[in-house]
């Protein structure tokens, strides 16, 4: 009896002792790991929303008709600092634009070929959005002028990626070598090899 009553206590401890032990420690270090997931994803929103807002202002420095030409120049040239979806979709919505004014209401538009570059060379290996973007426009039936401007993109792309290393001929065929890995037949597969003869005739 004494060893059934034995056996029993030790069932009974590591069932609920032994449990209660143990499963407040283990909810403890999920609460904690949760925690650190819920602040990491707060962290990311005010980040997110202070690079879109420094965005907004960065333009409407830009457009401010009040400061000098050469500081609205400057804010222009700055956009390569924020990779965010905004900025990237405003700058390939607007890819064949080519309007450019100094007047007094300062009427330059998109595209701005330095910030695309530099936007490259700073983020694209963390950064590849840019490129993806590029890509999933050319899913789209393209116009001549559209593509050219397209061309000049993949020409930075492997301008800053390859450090300059590549000429013409080299590019055209790296997108040859891509639009063909597509199989049968699309708009990007279609895109990519116009985009393949405009960089090697430029």
């Amino acid at each position: 009896m004494k060893k059934h009553k034995s056996s029993f206590l030790i069932l009974y401890y590591f069932l609920f002792v032994g449990a209660g032990m143990c499963i407040p420690q283990e909810i403890t270090a999920q609460s904690r790991v949760d925690s650190i997931i819920l602040e990491v994803d707060a962290l990311n929103k005010q980040y997110n929303q202070k690079l879109r807002d420094l965005y907004h202002k960065m333009y409407d420095t830009q457009h401010d008709s009040t400061l000098k030409v050469s500081e609205r120049i400057r804010a222009r040239l700055q956009y390569y600092l924020f990779p965010i979806e905004e900025n990237m979709n405003r700058l390939l919505d607007s890819i064949d634009v080519e309007g450019v004014s100094f007047n007094d209401d300062f009427n330059e538009e998109y595209p701005y070929r330095a910030n695309f570059g530099k936007m490259i060379y700073r983020n694209e290996s963390v950064h590849p959005a840019l490129m993806r973007k590029v890509m999933a426009r050319l899913d789209k039936p393209q116009t001549d002028k559209r593509l050219y401007f397209f061309s000049m993109y993949f020409s930075s792309f492997f301008h800053w990626i390859w450090g300059g290393s590549m000429d013409k001929k080299e590019k055209a065929a790296c997108l040859r070598i891509i639009a063909n890995s597509i199989r049968g037949v699309s708009n990007r597969k279609q895109n990519l090899l116009k985009i393949a003869d405009i960089l090697e005739k430029r």
